[in-house]
């Protein structure tokens, strides 16, 4: 007797999971890359990006002017603990936990602001929470100064979206746009994968043994594992292993683009 079922449906592809580099470069459905995103008139978000621009400022300046500088650039240190002076610390400290909550209401009060609200909500819910180590534990100030460097690559980030609202290839033709606006938009996107490449890439896993160090040192004075200091480590790893992996998706983005031009 013939088999009378009626053949099963096809499987349905499940979408593909975004990654956060879309928030800023186009992706097809391969994931293959196709150019910068071009930003659309959204006063919100540039009035955002504009105090981001200014308010990330002090707090660079602020964090450089905390080190020892002579020491760190002839590397005339044995432990990161002895390049930090930490005489602006608290300025430091309180200008950055400011900024923090005033661009955590801004995008939660503010629809439109940012494209991925919730990622940003979770994330400076992250730094305030890291930003109590240091207060707690004076002596891992340097921690908090290393950490925040990371600030740099994100004003790059953003200065690269103003400038370049077109989404154009930042090493290719600027045309109408004139030739300043094309030195400003090179400027900023090669500031912008210089300081990816030493900052997330090389400063924060280099990072995570120290802190690991630190953390049992204080444990070990403290007569528990389970203690503040702890917050520091684990959240290092986990911000280290997100930077390898949006990297890895930016140079997987990229590849595939590159084999897409020649018939790949």
């Amino acid at each position: 007797m013939a088999d009378d079922a009626a053949p099963l449906p096809p499987l349905r592809k499940l979408p593909r999971r975004r990654s956060m580099i879309e928030l800023h470069y186009n992706v097809d459905d391969s994931f293959r890359m196709i150019g910068a995103v071009a930003q659309d008139a959204n006063f919100r978000r540039d009035v955002h990006d504009v105090f981001n621009l200014l308010a990330l400022v002090p707090i660079v300046v602020l964090n450089a002017a905390n080190w020892h500088w002579d020491l760190l650039l002839t590397g005339r240190f044995t432990e990161p603990a002895e390049v930090w002076h930490g005489e602006y610390f608290e300025h430091f400290w309180w200008t950055t936990l400011g900024y923090f909550v005033i661009d955590l209401l801004w995008v939660v009060m503010v629809s439109g602001t940012v494209r991925s609200p919730s990622a940003i909500v979770i994330h400076h819910c992250i730094v305030l929470v890291y930003l109590m180590v240091p207060w707690l534990y004076r002596g891992l100030g340097w921690c908090m100064g290393a950490c925040m460097a990371v600030e740099l690559n994100t004003w790059f980030l953003i200065a690269r979206r103003i400038f370049n609202k077109a989404g154009l290839n930042p090493f290719g033709a600027t045309g109408e746009l004139g030739e300043f606006a094309g030195i400003k938009i090179k400027a900023t996107s090669v500031g912008f994968y210089v300081t990816w490449i030493l900052i997330r890439l090389v400063l924060y896993p280099a990072l995570v043994l120290p802190f690991l160090q630190e953390w049992l040192q204080r444990s070990k004075a403290m007569g528990t594992y389970v203690n503040p200091v702890a917050v520091a480590p684990i959240f290092q790893i986990a911000l280290t292993a997100l930077n390898i992996k949006w990297s890895l998706d930016l140079i997987r983005s990229k590849l595939k683009s590159k084999g897409a031009s020649k018939g790949l």
